[in-house]
């Protein structure tokens, strides 16, 4: 059975095209988010083994709220992304600079 994922961005355009990527490296989209709110609805509802999320949302901050999922969720895999290539997260969170999403690796990052 393939991973589920859930997409938290504000852009509706990278979240069709992170569908795609995501679906081509075997992994379902349980779901998408707009901003952190409708971000943490979509978790609790779908319960995804993984979420790719924006850094910078227009209603909170990606990395707070991948923290607050993982605090709910320990087993949740969590790929940040940005357009912003010289953001560095922390926490044991993995980046994924948005340019490089097709090249990067997603079924072993989020699965």
């Amino acid at each position: 059975m393939a991973a589920t994922v859930v997409i938290v961005d504000d852009d509706a355009e990278f979240r069709r095209l992170a569908r795609l990527l995501l679906r081509r490296c075997g992994l379902d989209v349980a779901g998408e988010a707009g901003d952190v709110a409708e971000g943490q609805r979509a978790c609790a509802r779908l319960r995804p083994d993984a979420a790719l999320i924006d850094i910078n949302l227009p209603d909170g901050y990606g990395p707070a709220l991948a923290a607050e999922l993982l605090g709910t969720m320990p087993e949740l895999r969590v790929l940040l992304t940005s357009a912003d290539t010289v953001v560095r997260p922390g926490g044991g969170m993995a980046f994924v600079p948005k340019a490089k999403l097709a090249d990067a690796d997603l079924a072993e990052l989020l699965s």
